[in-house]
């Protein structure tokens, strides 16, 4: 809960330094601007408008977010800031068409514009302001995994980035006398737009639900098999995702058959509470259980699996059941998700077991790739 506080502490203490140093940048951008009756310089004070908007969007969604589980929504509003995310998207967006349709026009209809070299150090200096609260907030985002701050930070530097362009502009009309303007317009529109975009797919694909981090994953699995001796490998690892910090999901442990049911229990709790512990994941434990003793049933399962694992699509084979007394095997095949046909891959798994081991009738499921 003390991480968690000051996790929501810092991106709101984030938000209140991103809206107040935005702001400052827009009245002096504004001012600037409108003297030297520049579209390009008055379009990058209105995408720091909208920049201090994503940044109050930010605190608001923090605050929805930290509210505690309820009735409905028994695993908490940690999802809040993804839609809160994709807000900011949607202004950054927006902003990038407006600023493109303003600079079409400015390269239509131009008109004269009045820099000078005081325009300069003035927009010199809020190319550096942003530089700074670009990179603050962006490596801030990154440690607390805050998809909205980074996004942000992303945004700031890439401000800075159109900042300078327009100090291009202005140098070019004083000392070429010709005028850029719109045209810098339409690539600040073009970078905002860009910027917009990434963030709303980057969004999208929390809240569809990615795959796990694959360092992650490994670290988990390895982990685990380290540090419980009853356990011989871990599979099926899938984690949902309900808030930046917050991951909830499955895992299955493969451990000696002859283990009783109270071993199997205090074996779960403690994997459970291990995962918890160390990465604040909360996990369900399932079982697979097999036999370490019969040498010819060992035999069979290393055969069945060396053989599957040489068809084109199959990237692992685990969850082995094996009845002996009615020769009956079953197991899980895990498929390539670049390989479509499950059928196939089905009939070709049972063929490749069925040659082996004739006697006895295979159940293969193909499952899903849920984790590397």
């Amino acid at each position: 809960m003390k991480k968690e506080r000051t996790r929501n502490y810092v991106i709101m203490q984030t938000g209140f330094i991103g809206i107040g140093t935005n702001l400052g940048l827009v009245a002096l951008k504004a001012i600037v601007g409108l003297l030297a009756n520049s579209i390009s310089i008055i379009l990058d004070a209105v995408n720091n408008l909208s920049d201090a908007l994503s940044s109050l969007i930010t605190i608001i969604g923090t605050k929805l977010a930290n509210r505690a589980p309820d009735k409905k929504h028994p695993l908490g509003h940690g999802r809040i800031e993804y839609i809160t995310a994709m807000i900011i998207a949607a202004i950054i967006i927006a902003a990038g068409v407006t600023s493109m349709i303003e600079s079409i026009n400015k390269i239509i209809t131009p008109s004269d514009t009045n820099y000078s070299v005081i325009s300069i150090v003035l927009i010199s200096n809020a190319v550096v302001a942003k530089i700074i609260l670009g990179l603050f907030t962006y490596r801030r985002g990154k440690k607390y995994q805050s998809d909205a701050l980074t996004g942000s930070g992303k945004d700031a530097l890439f401000d800075a980035l159109i900042s300078f362009s327009t100090i291009i502009g202005i140098i070019v009309a004083l000392t070429a006398g010709v005028n850029i303007d719109g045209y810098l317009g339409i690539l600040i529109s073009i970078f905002i737009l860009k910027a917009g975009l990434e963030m709303l797919f980057s969004t999208f694909s929390n809240i569809l639900g990615k795959r796990i981090d694959k360092e992650l994953s490994h670290r988990i699995k390895k982990e685990l098999v380290n540090a419980f001796d009853e356990v011989y490998g871990v599979y099926d690892l899938y984690l949902d995702n309900f808030g930046p910090e917050k991951l909830i999901g499955s895992l299955h442990v493969e451990i000696d058959q002859n283990l009783t049911a109270e071993e199997i229990d205090k074996l779960s709790r403690k994997i459970a509470g291990f995962c918890y512990e160390k990465y604040q994941i909360i996990v369900t434990v399932g079982i697979y259980a097999i036999n370490t003793t019969d040498k010819e049933l060992v035999k069979l399962r290393s055969d069945i699996s060396n053989a599957i694992l040489r068809l084109d699509g199959v990237l692992q084979v685990h969850g082995f059941n094996i009845d002996k007394e009615n020769n009956v095997v079953s197991l899980d095949v895990v498929r390539d998700f670049k390989f479509k046909d499950i059928e196939l891959l089905q009939k070709q798994a049972y063929q490749a077991a069925k040659e082996l081991y004739p006697q006895y009738e295979f159940y293969i499921i193909i499952d899903l790739d849920y984790s590397d």
